[in-house]
């Protein structure tokens, strides 16, 4: 595979942790809070991504929703990919606390299992025998620190200076607060499988 598109189909999934980061923040909030929304919440969490607001940078939540689209929505061919990693369409709920719980643990699962994949979580080691003899091997897969999304992101806490390689980043975070990044990053650093409380 080209490096360049390895890179960009691994920035992609970086954003996926962001998109799945908000939809977490959403579905919490929908479990303790009723929200009055005028659309169901299949679409609020549909793959084109959802934004009632129209100033984002509000530094709590309330009746305004942000949820980001899925980037792999944007190319048929890595659509196809993303669907083979996960062929659940989890958006498709009703607005019920039980289906409510169940995708928000989905969620969680898919933000942990990902998180492996990119290296973000070192996976654990792996033990086994072969012909008799001790093996151990540590596998771990990613691309270095300084490359990644959430190392972008820290940059622009620390400086005010957005570096973001490709459209699809700068459309997602372009209005996204400093607030909101820093849970994410957060988020981001948690190790443990099952679902986190974001608030």
């Amino acid at each position: 595979m080209n490096l360049d598109k390895e890179f960009e189909l691994y920035r992609k999934l970086e954003i996926i942790l962001f998109r799945y980061f908000k939809i977490a923040e959403f579905l919490e909030s929908c479990v303790k809070i009723y929200i009055k929304t005028k659309d169901s919440i299949s679409t609020i969490l549909h793959p084109r991504g959802y934004d009632n607001s129209y100033t984002r940078g509000m530094e709590r939540f309330n009746e305004t929703i942000y949820i980001p689209f899925n980037p792999f929505y944007l190319i048929e061919s890595e659509k196809q990919i993303f669907l083979q990693m996960f062929p659940n369409k989890f958006w498709k709920i009703e607005n019920k606390d039980k289906e409510i719980r169940n995708t928000l643990l989905e969620i969680w699962n898919r933000i942990y299992e990902i998180k492996c994949w990119l290296g973000i979580i070192p996976i654990r080691t792996i033990h086994y025998y072969y012909k008799g003899k001790f093996i151990q091997e540590k596998l771990f897969y990613g691309i270095k620190k300084s490359s990644r999304l959430t190392t972008t992101l820290k940059n622009y806490l620390r400086t005010d200076i957005k570096k973001f390689r490709w459209d699809f980043e700068h459309a997602i975070f372009r209005n996204v607060s400093k607030y909101t990044i820093k849970k994410f990053l957060n988020v981001m650093k948690i190790d443990k499988e099952g679902i986190v409380s974001i608030t």
